[in-house]
């Protein structure tokens, strides 16, 4: 049986996979996940001002609401113990994907320019941060993406 020509074709375009990224920081992190230049996916990013097995739960409600196709938990690695453990238990139980910072998620942003062996309180982060960046570093700047996209390499190296 032949075509018909006049019939509808069918979608044929592939689905943009939904993903879902439940974060700890209000901004920071928001704002640099925001700035990632995605076409082939639909990004969802809620921050929550929560931590460990709190973004987990949040991540669960929000995921009941919106099947997503991937869940990400964003969070630092500042509680130790019992309700981190937890947390990635409870994430890995929902196949939900955990992305976490040891410490705080400047670290993250400090890997783009050197390799780290050592610890590094927070306060130490922020200066490395105003050296590399010959600005101050500001928490919430909507910018640091960008400022930091071309030692994206150096940093996944030194991760």
């Amino acid at each position: 049986m032949k075509n018909n020509p006049y019939e509808r074709r069918k979608d044929t375009r592939e689905k943009r996979p939904d993903i879902l990224i439940v974060c700890e920081g209000e901004e920071t992190e928001k704002n640099y996940f925001e700035s990632f230049e995605v076409t082939s996916a639909k990004i969802k990013i809620v921050p929550t001002g929560e931590n460990t097995i709190n973004i987990v739960y949040c991540a669960e409600k929000e995921n009941k609401k919106n099947k997503y196709d991937q869940v990400w938990c964003v969070f630092d690695k500042d509680d130790y113990g019992e309700k981190f453990s937890e947390a990635i238990e409870k994430a890995k139980n929902l196949n939900f994907k955990v992305a976490y910072s040891n410490e705080c998620f400047e670290l993250w942003f400090v890997l783009h320019f050197i390799y780290l062996q050592s610890a590094m309180s927070r306060n130490d982060y922020n200066k490395k941060l105003k050296i590399f960046l010959n600005e101050n570093y500001k928490k919430n700047d909507k910018k640091i993406y960008d400022k930091l996209l071309k030692n994206q390499n150096i940093a996944i190296k030194n991760y």
